[in-house]
């Protein structure tokens, strides 16, 4: 479920960065302060909508198994210069 929240601040993000979009450009067309005005309420409500998902999304990968963030670095293979290139020489 927490997946699915994640997922629906990210299509209110979109919604609300469309919003921020036009509505101020309409505004600026007819000459509304108003609707000028929407454009950093919407900015705002983005950026909450964001760091929702991203909290959905994202921080419950980092809970539940933190280890997979060591194990990255010690699988890398910096000292052997070999295992970098993709072409191996012929021996």
């Amino acid at each position: 479920m927490i997946v699915e929240i994640g997922h629906f601040a990210l299509v209110l993000a979109l919604a609300a960065a469309l919003a921020q979009t036009v509505v101020p450009f309409w505004g600026a067309r007819v000459g509304d302060g108003a609707l000028m005005g929407v454009g950093r309420s919407a900015a705002l409500t983005q950026l909450a909508l964001i760091a929702i998902a991203f909290t959905a999304l994202v921080a419950p990968a980092w809970s539940v198994n933190p280890i997979t963030s060591r194990m990255i670095p010690s699988g890398s293979r910096i000292d052997d210069p070999s295992s970098r290139s993709p072409i191996r020489p012929i021996t």
